[in-house]
């Protein structure tokens, strides 16, 4: 019995080869179906079968040929999603936080704003989905920003401002307070689409006396491709 299934061995072999070459490979299946039709339209019209063989042999070549180059101008011209996805993973972070205060100016006494950085290789676009800030039971009811976005080169720190709160609120949370900071930003590369994003909730401390400053512990973070 053992011997039978030995033989039997080359080939369920080329049968698993066929069954991964017709599964994986669809440059090779198409031009393998065109080459077949061409010798089909060949036989049909009476070819010798050296005619029939090399015309079918050079249809498929080329077809092969063709669907390779146009695979490989379209990874040159547009890298892979799923590539870029894995380069530029975890290639937005947050560096630290800004904290501005000027008593001087009631309608912009205080504002917090995020330095983003640029972990990638790359250079690394990105847009700002969602931020809120609650200090205490304060809040911007609808935030207007200023943008929404922009471009980190490789290597270097953008900051990202949120609105600012107006004097009352400063004077109303002083000299301590703690809070929360909320956001979701999209990134990529600059000449694709987004292909990933970026959230975080932090838990913040402001001392707002003499002596300013700000403290934050994450609370919760999430970093993954974007799917569509």
């Amino acid at each position: 019995m053992s011997n039978k299934f030995r033989k039997l061995q080359p080939i369920a072999y080329a049968l698993s080869i066929l069954h991964s070459l017709s599964t994986t490979n669809w440059g090779l299946i198409m031009s393998a179906a065109v080459g077949v039709s061409t010798a089909i339209w060949a036989w049909c019209t009476q070819w010798g079968y050296l005619p029939i063989f090399l015309t079918s042999l050079l249809t498929f070549a080329v077809c092969l040929w063709m669907y390779n180059n146009i695979i490989w101008l379209m990874t040159r011209t547009h890298p892979l999603k799923t590539k870029l996805a894995f380069d530029y993973s975890y290639g937005l972070a947050l560096s630290r936080l800004h904290l501005g205060i000027d008593d001087a100016d009631e309608n912009k006494a205080l504002q917090i704003g995020l330095w983003l950085k640029n972990s990638a290789d790359a250079p690394l676009k990105y847009y700002v989905d969602d931020f809120d800030i609650v200090l205490g039971d304060r809040a911007i009811p609808n935030p207007v920003f200023t943008n929404k976005g922009g471009v980190i080169p490789k290597g270097m720190e953008q900051l990202f401002f949120y609105p600012p709160f107006n004097k009352s609120v400063l004077d109303a949370i002083r000299p301590r307070i703690a809070g929360k900071i909320k956001y979701s930003i999209k990134y990529g590369h600059p000449e694709t689409d987004f292909i990933r994003v970026s959230k975080k909730t932090l838990n913040v401390s402001l001392r707002l006396d003499d002596k300013p400053g700000l403290v934050y512990v994450v609370d919760s973070e999430d970093d993954k491709e974007i799917i569509e």
